[in-house]
């Protein structure tokens, strides 16, 4: 039986929704994802508000992970029109739309604020930076993040985490981040009114404090009796949900990553992947080849109605590790189908080879051509 997709209605209304060139009147509807717990959303567009489903309609995914932010402003089309335009950044694409009062897209800008917490400044980077032109600054639950204008697009980002001090002297305010490749990195800017760097400044903090709150996971136990030290893995407990689940009490820890474009983990089971990604020590080649945008429609779409554990059978994973992974995901916020592709490309020898050609095979002998429309990008 396929699972229910759980929603909660945040905003609906008519737009005009901006692809490539052309111009489609929708209906609009934004919804937060419930089920599972990553902070999904997904913008539903439809050809009027009766919400029927045609081969007009579409439904955009928008992860927080991948979120920078929302803009308003003017595009020039000629010398000398211009449209009013409201912008839902992504890392890999620009969602745009029009609509015929201005009224309606402050209400949309207000409704993506308050819901996935951001803020935004125009700031002015100074000499020495790689670009020195006008940029948008974002601050959301996960990064600090610049777009360009006009067209707006997303430009760089850096992770709150890497963000290791933020001071401002007079009009410049400086951010000094750690780079993996490069080391310590700064980036200084000026904004458009002077107490704004203030405001940068506390929206930083205040959203660093708010994702150290909001990403703590509470220890898994160790097996009765045993204990390994404070990053022990879970074995088996008395809780329901593991009865079936059988782990060794202490897999052998992945090597330790190499720094570089080459490196890659080598899994040998589920336990060690699951054991890595608890760890953050997960490497992998990008054997997929998919954006992260078709990852993450992948993961909801496939964690929603469990066709992941399809996918698991056919690259040989057998019951009790597709246990593993249903019962483990939620304690590790990710999606099963996300552990299941980590698991996938890590192996040394899956049964299926760990490809996008493969899995668009897989899809078509599954006979989801839903999941293959997704990845050729086509919906």
């Amino acid at each position: 039986m396929l699972s229910t997709l759980h929603t909660e209605r945040i905003h609906c209304g008519h737009l005009t929704y901006i692809e490539g060139q052309k111009n489609h009147q929708r209906w609009v509807i934004l919804e937060k994802i419930l089920n599972g717990s990553n902070n999904m959303y997904q913008l539903c567009l439809y050809k009027d508000d009766t919400e029927k489903h045609d081969k007009k309609s579409k439904i955009l995914y928008i992860n927080s992970q991948e979120f920078i932010g929302t803009e308003q402003g003017h595009v020039k089309t000629t010398k000398s029109e211009s449209i009013v335009y409201f912008a839902v950044i992504l890392v890999d694409e620009t969602i745009m739309f029009q609509s015929s009062t201005i009224d309606e897209l402050n209400v949309w800008q207000r409704k993506f604020k308050d819901n996935l917490c951001h803020k935004s400044w125009l700031i002015y980077p100074k000499e020495g930076s790689s670009d020195i032109k006008k940029k948008t600054l974002h601050v959301t639950q996960s990064s600090v993040c610049l777009a360009h204008l006009n067209p707006p697009r997303f430009y760089k980002r850096w992770s709150l985490n890497s963000i290791k001090k933020v001071q401002y002297d007079n009009d410049v305010i400086t951010l000094e981040f750690i780079d993996e490749k490069l080391g310590t990195g700064f980036f200084s800017f000026s904004a458009e009114k002077l107490h704004y760097l203030r405001r940068i400044k506390e929206a930083i903090y205040n959203m660093k404090e708010s994702e150290v709150n909001n990403d703590y996971i509470p220890p898994l136990p160790t097996p009765l009796g045993e204990s390994y030290g404070p990053n022990s893995y879970v074995n088996i407990c008395s809780e329901d949900n593991y009865k079936n689940v059988s782990l060794p009490p202490k897999p052998v820890p992945p090597a330790r990553p190499i720094k570089d474009y080459f490196r890659h983990f080598r899994s040998n089971s589920i336990e060690e992947t699951v054991y890595a990604i608890r760890s953050s020590k997960v490497c992998y080649r990008d054997s997929l080849q998919i954006s992260p945008s078709q990852r993450h429609s992948l993961y909801v779409y496939m964690d929603v109605h469990e066709w992941w554990t399809n996918l698991a059978d056919v690259i040989g994973l057998n019951c009790s590790e597709i246990d593993i992974v249903k019962s483990l995901a939620p304690r590790l916020n990710k999606f099963c189908t996300e552990i299941l592709f980590y698991h996938w490309e890590c192996m040394p020898s899956p049964v299926r080879e760990c490809s996008i050609e493969e899995l668009k095979k897989i899809t078509m002998e599954l006979q989801r051509p839903d999941l293959l429309s997704i990845l050729e990008n086509k919906g």
